[in-house]
């Protein structure tokens, strides 16, 4: 047991913990952790069973870091006690317990007032104990191994506690959009980067923070290694995603009703050119009364029992530029001859809110089954048409009436209207964000104050340190912490005047 004891207090014993923990770190810091298995398989196919089986894809959640960490913390324990005990019987010394040490070195008739001179010239305190001096200096350096052991244990348990507390969420964030957190913290994407000025990839984020009680951070550029915290959050820039995504409005339609008298389907697409020259119009659509019937039948099976065609109207779907001139557009379009007064409606609902929508693989996008706008693909490299450019672009063909019209290069940023809404398509680049957050919003404070702390010890250690001798007409004795500096500074000079003599 004794021997267990003196090997966890021993320096060796804790240095060589400290470098093995540190060659842990460093290596994991060369394969990403905390990936599922398929991941390491896909990327590391020769090694990822080794990889599984030394849980070396979670290091810092291991068994073996945790025992290092373990052993490293009860090595360090044991030494701060330690310390703390040496601390303690410095501070508490009296002069007359030092005067009662026995002398380690002798001394020639008036050497004792040369050690005066040299204790004068230090700067330290004399007291006097019947025959013999006491000489004290710097007595608080004594708690200088004190605080720089416990700061060293301190460092390695909040150190400890900032890798395995914190919740850690990874999210994809697109620009211009937030994430909101299981507590009400929310991250906003301002921009996203993948290349720096020079071309080189470098991808960064610019983020917000905006915590659960309302405080908000600045926006500040994340990069990989240079996370920003904020309120006990962290947000790292961790990876980036590639995938296609549009925003869909619902474009600004009316919806004008042919007059009853007007029952020929030709005669009524007449009226199509007078509706389109409305200054507020954008595109007319002409839709039958045949046409108008299958749709509602569509959308409710039901109604073939209770209605037929010849109860509808022929109508158009006035596409808008302007939704503020709605009414103005519907009393235009009722003073057409042919329009039904007072038959016009309101085709579309205004408020109904763009949704962005992922586009992973190939779909049709329609609201009617017959026009929309069909995704082929996102590629990467020269756009039709553009080919000095070499960017991600999407491959859309438009489809109007069930009929297919010639595919099209759409770059992120333009926009494309089909069957009734507007369709922006985005950036495909987004950024993978790692959030930390820590169960108490100081936890990164107490990593500081333990940095802190290590600071003062090593200022204690170096520039305080303790100087206590003894002295009489016989001899003298250094004791304190580190004797052997002021012990050979003490013979050299006892030694010179010595020689003067």
């Amino acid at each position: 047991m004794k021997k267990i004891l003196q090997t966890l207090l021993s320096m060796r014993f804790a240095n060589t913990l400290l470098a093995i923990l540190a060659l842990l770190c460093g290596l994991s810091s060369l394969l990403p952790q905390g990936r599922e298995l398929p991941f390491y398989a896909e990327n590391y196919p020769r090694a990822y069973v080794l990889i599984y089986r030394t849980h070396f894809y979670d290091v810092f959640g291991s068994w073996y870091f945790a025992l290092l960490i373990g052993l490293l913390c009860l090595s360090m324990l044991l030494c701060t006690g330690r310390m703390l005990l040496r601390c303690l019987k410095g501070l508490r010394q009296t002069a007359e317990e030092t005067a009662a040490l026995p002398n380690a070195e002798s001394l020639e008739p008036g050497q004792l007032e040369e050690l005066r001179r040299w204790a004068a010239s230090v700067r330290c305190r004399e007291e006097k104990a019947g025959d013999t001096y006491v000489f004290r200096k710097n007595r608080l350096g004594y708690a200088g191994l004190f605080l720089l052991h416990l700061s060293i244990l301190l460092t390695v348990l909040f150190g400890v506690f900032a890798l395995v507390l914190p919740k850690v969420s990874d999210l994809d964030c697109r620009v211009g959009e937030s994430v909101k957190l299981d507590d009400g913290t929310r991250i906003a994407v301002d921009s996203f980067r993948l290349y720096d000025e020079r071309g080189k990839l470098d991808y960064a984020s610019v983020v917000r923070i905006t915590l659960s009680d309302g405080r908000q951070s600045p926006a500040q550029e994340i990069k990989v290694n240079y996370p920003m915290s904020f309120g006990g959050v962290k947000v790292f820039q961790w990876e980036y995603g590639v995938s296609g995504a549009v925003v869909a409005s619902p474009q600004a339609q009316i919806i004008a009703y042919v007059d009853e008298e007007i029952g020929d389907e030709d005669a009524a697409r007449a009226l199509g050119e007078a509706l389109l020259k409305l200054e507020n119009v954008e595109s007319v659509k002409f839709v039958s009364r045949r046409e108008a019937y299958e749709q509602m039948t569509q959308q409710d099976p039901s109604l073939t029992e209770i209605a037929d065609e010849t109860m509808l109207r022929h109508r158009f779907v006035l596409s808008l530029k302007d939704t503020e001139r709605i009414e103005e557009t519907l009393a235009e379009a009722e003073t057409i001859p042919g329009v039904a007064k007072a038959k016009a409606d309101i085709y579309r609902a205004l408020d109904v809110s763009p949704q962005r929508i992922d586009l992973r693989e190939p779909a049709f996008l329609s609201e009617d089954g017959l026009n929309g706008l069909m995704f082929l693909g996102l590629y990467e490299g020269h756009p039709e048409g553009k080919e000095e450019e070499s960017t991600a672009f999407y491959r859309i063909q438009a489809v109007s009436g069930g009929l297919e019209m010639p595919a099209v290069d759409i770059l992120p940023g333009e926009s494309l209207s089909v069957g009734g809404w507007d369709y922006v398509f985005q950036d495909p680049y987004y950024p993978g964000l790692r959030v930390k957050q820590m169960p108490f919003p100081y936890a990164n404070s107490l990593l500081e104050a333990a940095m802190v702390l290590m600071l003062l010890g090593l200022f204690l250690c170096f520039f305080l340190q303790p100087v206590l001798v003894k002295a009489d007409e016989k001899g003298y004795t250094v004791a304190g912490p580190r004797p052997e500096r002021i012990r050979l500074e003490l013979a050299r000079r006892l030694q010179k005047e010595a020689e003067k003599k």
